[in-house]
């Protein structure tokens, strides 16, 4: 049997985002490779042009300090 996992209930907003990687102190090429994705889809995720998948806000969940 799997554990269960926490439901995301809410999207992350382009902000939320950004404050995740900055408080970091990471920068987008950092955070991408982090994230298993590219820059530019960080890029796109901060200007709000795209919502961050259900597995990636998981992943900033688990990388948020």
């Amino acid at each position: 049997m799997h554990p269960k996992v926490p439901k995301l209930e809410r999207m992350f907003s382009a902000s939320q985002v950004k404050g995740i990687r900055t408080s970091l102190k990471l920068s987008r090429r950092e955070f991408a490779e982090r994230m298993g994705t590219s820059i530019r889809v960080v890029q796109s995720w901060e200007l709000g042009e795209r919502v961050p998948l259900r597995s990636a806000m998981q992943r900033m969940e688990d990388l948020r300090p």
